[in-house]
């Protein structure tokens, strides 16, 4: 069942046109979407951002961040970023293509996501730069049947509609970005 899931969403990805975007004055960043394959079902990797930090802090995110100079891709930023902030080795990870481009206003950076597929046993730790207070796995099955959700109708500051997913785990509330990017991965598994 876990090949069959992984073609489709493989499939899904590559048939598809991401959504590129580039704009003026902001950083090129990236994230990753750890899609853990369970026999008991399928998990993502989702961090607890450091409360000491300037963008972000104490909320929900995927691993990822800022495109450095040695990184030569997007995709080689989310597999360095993913390895340093939850320990998931970039070897493990079988990448299967990338969602929209998303803006983060708050880190002026437009951020690339992929989605990538870990299978077996996964050990999380916490990365020595202290941008992680803690990582923590979410089964998306209670999503996929849309509980724990909720879409809102919002403005953002510069008084522009969006959308806002919001996700509840527990004691953690996933929205924003990382509720965009979510909702989108998502609906690429309902896809058929």
């Amino acid at each position: 069942m876990s090949e069959e899931i992984i073609e489709r969403v493989r499939v899904g990805l590559a048939v598809r046109a991401p959504k590129k975007l580039t704009v003026e004055g902001y950083g090129r960043a990236a994230v990753l979407v750890p899609w853990i394959i369970r026999p008991d079902g399928f998990r993502v990797v989702l961090t607890v951002r450091s409360a000491h930090l300037q963008h972000h802090p104490g909320q929900i995110s995927f691993p990822g961040g800022r495109r450095e100079p040695q990184d030569d891709s997007s995709l080689t930023t989310a597999l360095r970023e993913t390895e340093e902030e939850v320990g998931l080795a970039r070897d493990r990870v079988v990448v299967l293509g990338r969602l929209d481009d998303q803006i983060s206003r708050p880190s002026r950076s437009v951020v690339t996501p992929f989605v990538g597929a870990i299978e077996g046993p996964v050990s999380l730790r916490l990365d020595a730069e202290g941008e992680v207070a803690h990582p923590f796995e979410a089964d998306v099955a209670a999503w996929r049947r849309g509980e724990g959700y909720e879409r809102r109708e919002a403005t953002t500051h510069d008084g522009f509609p969006w959308t806002d997913h919001r996700f509840s785990t527990g004691e953690h509330l996933v929205w924003g970005l990382t509720g965009r990017v979510l909702r989108q991965f998502l609906d690429l598994l309902e896809e058929d």
